[in-house]
């Protein structure tokens, strides 16, 4: 409800203004409410939440969370800021490897004195500080927080080129939708994730997946694999199994099976050595795993989350 709020109050009617010094000189717009810097348009929506909730706020809005690029931007949105507050860049995807939600290449960084300290290191709390925040008592400089963490959010998005007229002329500026989801489904890239409130065995969870037009969620890289943990407060199924043949396992939606985010000793079988050929053919995120995978009986009553591509 409050990203659908936010997104009323932010509506796309277009304002015509000029950048900031910079080697462009053509003139640029950005939707009412946000602030231009060099080709980016900014915007603090003034909520807060874990770094993947901001990121779906701001996809909401046609927009990222925020890529900041230069010095000059680092500066005048450190005068925009009241508080902590998530940035779009990340090592999700490869320990000390950092890079942007939006794909920019990472090319200036603004860290503070001895950071980011905690990159892909696992430390006694065991978890890593693998999200990026502007923090407040480091003059807004950066660093590397746990992305459970809740901060406030700052978006970007690209500026667009004003429209051309002439006398004789009218011009439209169209634009592509961005790809949205229905309301209680959470985007991430393409895709749409629901998590179930009730409990189910894996088949009835495919069952009620396949019924809200998706299947059980594939996870197949690791910033998946962590935007669906944050999604999570209960082991819950996903569409791993290897019902058809013991040992080879595959997603029910046919994807490659090239990821994996398996529990240290999983998967293990377990009940296969204490029943009559009975195994643990199915696969949850398990809570008490850190959202890591286990193998489970099938028919054992979980959570479950579906997934289905972006409108």
């Amino acid at each position: 409800m409050l990203r659908l709020l936010l997104l009323l109050a932010t509506t796309l009617t277009l304002v015509l203004c000029r950048s900031l010094p910079s080697n462009r000189d053509e003139d640029l717009i950005c939707p009412d409410g946000w602030t231009l810097l060099e080709s980016s348009c900014f915007l603090v929506p003034g909520s807060s939440g874990n770094w993947f909730e901001g990121q779906s706020l701001c996809n909401t809005l046609e927009a990222s969370l925020a890529t900041v690029s230069s010095a000059s931007q680092q500066e005048a949105l450190s005068g925009m800021l009241n508080g902590n507050t998530w940035i779009g860049l990340t090592d999700l995807k490869a320990d000390h490897s950092y890079s942007w939600a939006d794909g920019s290449p990472l090319q200036f960084s603004s860290w503070a004195e001895n950071e980011p300290s905690n990159s892909g290191t696992f430390w006694i709390f065991g978890e890593s500080e693998d999200c990026v925040e502007m923090r407040q008592e480091f003059q807004y400089l950066w660093n590397d927080a746990h992305c459970d963490d809740v901060k406030q959010f700052m978006c970007s998005r690209p500026a667009d080129p004003a429209p051309t007229t002439t006398t004789t002329t009218t011009t439209t500026t169209t634009t592509t939708p961005a790809p949205t989801c229905e309301e209680g489904w959470q985007i991430n890239e393409l895709s749409c994730y629901l998590v179930s409130d009730d409990t189910a065995s894996w088949t009835g969870a495919k069952d009620s997946c396949t019924g809200l037009g998706g299947v059980l969620a594939s996870i197949t890289s690791e910033d998946e694999q962590a935007f669906v943990s944050g999604l999570l407060t209960r082991s819950a199924w996903i569409g791993l199994s290897d019902q058809e043949t013991e040992g080879e396992f595959a997603w029910e939606d046919g994807s490659p099976f090239e990821y994996n985010s398996w529990q240290e000793g999983e998967p293990n079988n377990f009940y296969m050595y204490l029943t009559l050929g009975v195994g643990e053919d199915c696969v949850e995120m398990k809570k008490d795993y850190d959202y890591r995978w286990n193998d489970e009986l099938c028919p054992a009553p979980r959570a479950f989350v579906c997934e289905r591509p972006a409108e």
